[in-house]
C-alpha cells in the first residue's frame, strides 16, 4: 500500500485468496473506510432496514472500523448514533 486511501486499505483487505463476501457488505466496508480515512461523510445505508443486505452493510462499516488505523484519524464511528441521527432526520 503506497498511500493511506480508503480504497488502499479496502483493495488490501479484498484481495484474492479471502473467504467471498457480499456487495452489500463491502460497501459497508468501503462507506466506514471513507468516513475514517478519507473524511468523507458517512452514506446512507442504500437498504431496507431490517433486510439481510441492510444487516450485511453494517457489518461490513463494523469491518471498517476495525480495519482504519486510529492515529490521527477520526473516532470509531458508532453504527447506533449515526442510525438515530438518520431517524431524527
Amino acid at each position: 500500500m503506497k498511500e493511506l486511501t480508503a480504497q488502499a486499505v479496502f483493495d488490501e483487505a479484498f484481495k484474492p485468496g479471502r473467504a467471498p463476501r457480499s456487495e452489500a457488505y463491502k460497501q459497508g466496508v468501503l462507506a466506514s473506510l471513507r468516513v475514517r480515512i478519507d473524511r468523507l461523510p458517512m452514506v446512507p445505508c442504500p437498504y431496507v432496514d431490517s433486510t439481510a443486505e441492510s444487516d450485511a452493510f453494517f457489518a461490513g462499516v463494523e469491518e471498517g472500523r476495525d480495519l482504519s488505523p486510529e492515529d490521527g484519524q477520526p473516532g470509531l464511528l458508532d453504527v447506533y448514533a449515526y442510525l438515530d441521527e438518520l431517524e431524527q432526520g
